[in-house]
């Protein structure tokens, strides 16, 4: 990918917009539906480990490695506001309602920059957190911790939203909330649970998401309720499961040795975006056929008997989004 590799993904709130950070600071963003690049912003100085929304789309946080926050204009390719400096390694961003911007990371560290503030405010949320999480608004977070457990914070009032949960997995190696923070999804190098947020109990889980010895999950996505899932391990087998059934929509879908790097589901559940080759791949999710109709994923043109397969009945609903502004694959 000219522009680096890509490290992060996110979907804004309708799923008409996609998002892309790379190892290299860029962050480009195109029409989901259309599949052109959007205007680019200055890239960061390092890579891109976080990337959220604000509502309706308005606006982008990004957040860097060596933990820088900018938040961005989508559309227009712009800072909407000067760069804000918090720890080193951020891994969650979000904007609020209000337009607070928030970044997770950092050993178990919350920071918040209110509308015209320059100075954070910042709290140690778990004193050993590997892994964060922050719901699309910033009205929840999640931190997991070395032993196992994941805390479940309440953002505005600085305080658990339920018990502490315990993965039966030992250290989780991601943790995903769910946009309106009402469910979590914790994954650990085989399989991935998915927990109500205010009582703490188990929904679904543990599912198996691989049995490759030489595999493990690497990154999780989640749609509203964790209605949807989608998992990612390290030999780039992507699984696409019913949060609700607890049942996976179909066969393992492989995009390549060079493994899983980045995946977002949109909040609906039906457009599901993955780095795992040079570029962004991008799928519209059909749940009762979903991998005949994204046999193109494997980061390969399709094969003459796949285009007929998969555009049977309409259009083809795998395309990769072009980080130089081409139009996508016919």
């Amino acid at each position: 990918m000219p522009r680096g590799v890509v490290t992060a993904l996110a979907f804004d709130s309708d799923g008409g917009i996609i998002a892309a950070g790379t190892d290299k600071g860029a962050v480009l963003t195109w029409d989901a539906r259309s599949g052109k690049l959007l205007p680019t912003p200055p890239a960061g100085r390092d890579e891109v480990w976080a990337l959220g929304f604000g509502p309706h789309g308005g606006s982008l946080a990004a957040g860097y490695l060596g933990g820088s926050v900018r938040l961005l204009d989508p559309r227009h390719g712009r800072d909407i506001r000067p760069a804000r400096q918090a720890g080193v390694g951020i891994d969650s961003v979000a904007v609020g309602r209000t337009g607070t911007l928030l970044a997770a990371g950092g050993h178990g560290m919350l920071w918040s920059w209110p509308v015209g503030a320059r100075r954070a405010r910042a709290r140690r949320v778990v004193p050993d957190s590997t892994q964060t999480s922050l719901s699309t608004d910033g009205s929840a977070g999640a931190f997991s911790a070395g032993d196992g457990t994941v805390v479940l914070w309440d953002v505005a009032h600085r305080r658990n939203l339920s018990r502490t949960l315990r993965a039966d997995f030992g250290q989780a190696v991601d943790v995903v909330l769910a946009p309106l923070g009402d469910a979590v999804a914790v994954a650990g190098v085989r399989s991935i649970s998915v927990w109500d947020t205010r009582s703490g109990e188990r929904r679904v889980g543990p599912l198996t998401a691989t049995t490759d010895l030489e595999a493990g999950i690497v990154e999780v996505a989640v749609s509203d309720g964790a209605k949807t899932l989608a998992t990612g391990d390290s030999e780039g087998n992507i699984v696409v499961w019913d949060g609700v059934a607890g049942v996976s929509l179909g066969a393992p879908l492989d995009v390549g040795k060079s493994g899983t790097r980045a995946l977002a589901l949109s909040r609906d559940g039906g457009r599901l975006a993955i780095a795992g080759g040079p570029g962004v791949l991008l799928t519209t999710l059909d749940e009762h056929d979903w991998q005949r109709r994204a046999c193109g994923l494997a980061n390969r043109g399709l094969t003459p008997a796949e285009r007929r397969e998969v555009g049977r009945g309409g259009a083809v609903s795998v395309r990769e989004l072009d980080p130089c502004g081409r139009s996508p694959h016919p």
